[in-house]
């Protein structure tokens, strides 16, 4: 009988420690999130993501590593490795996949740097950075349009896109400065051009399109302010009056 106790006794202490041992652990991983977060390192990301669309009657896909930018092509049921034209630095990848119809276009970009390739041959070929003179929208008297992509510390770039037809429009902000650039039919990212100031804020920009026109609006989600794409050029959105 006392054998008996016993034995659920040390049962029991042996499930109350295993139970505190579980709780320390999982208290040590949300602790470890919260000092990451207030020290400001972001949160690991996935080694490895998957991007799958349909075109057609049959799909297409990548796999790709995004601190790396290393990727992936499915073929049937193998993975063909994407080669590239020149070494890749450390960064913030993703891949965009853009049907029109029976086609694909996936486009590789990296948050960090703002950079952004095209696939040809199973190799991925990074688009050129032009300038207004060469390529772009004529700045209004006394406006500058800002120079090619900065890569810096702390710059975070996102990426919007409109399709019209079998045109894509793809656009290129800076989330800090809310500086753009349009990717044009040359291939190459132009600076776009701002009809005034822009402050440092927290930018974002969204696109809508119809099947024969495109437009864009860009907001900075601190200030409230406001503008609209009109003919390549931001056009800011007058507040209303006060009352």
């Amino acid at each position: 009988m006392f054998s008996v106790v016993t034995h659920v006794t040390r049962e029991s202490q042996m499930s109350k420690l295993l139970a505190v041992v579980v709780i320390s652990g999982v208290w040590l991983v949300a602790a470890a999130g919260v000092i990451a977060q207030e020290s400001g390192e972001p949160a690991p990301g996935p080694k490895y993501d998957l991007r799958i669309v349909r075109v057609g009657d049959t799909y297409q896909g990548f796999r790709f590593r995004p601190d790396t930018g290393e990727s992936w092509q499915i073929v049937k049921l193998d993975w063909r490795k994407v080669t590239e034209g020149d070494p890749l630095p450390a960064g913030k990848y993703d891949i965009l996949l853009n049907v029109a119809e029976d086609s694909l276009l996936p486009i590789r970009v990296d948050h960090k740097t703002g950079h952004a390739w095209f696939l040809q041959a199973r190799q991925w070929v990074r688009y050129d950075e032009a300038d207004a003179k060469q390529d772009g929208a004529k700045p209004p008297d006394g406006e500058k349009p800002a120079d090619g992509v900065k890569a810096g510390k702390g710059k975070n770039y996102e990426f919007r896109k409109a399709r019209v037809g079998a045109n894509l429009h793809l656009i290129r902000l800076e989330t800090k400065t809310g500086e753009t650039w349009l990717l044009k039919g040359s291939g190459a990212f132009a600076p776009m051009v701002e009809t005034g100031p822009v402050p440092a804020g927290d930018y974002d920009v969204t696109t809508v399109a119809t099947e024969k026109s495109w437009m864009a609006f860009r907001i900075d989600r601190a200030s409230g302010a406001s503008w609209m794409l009109r003919a390549d050029v931001w056009v800011k959105v007058k507040e209303p009056d006060p009352e």
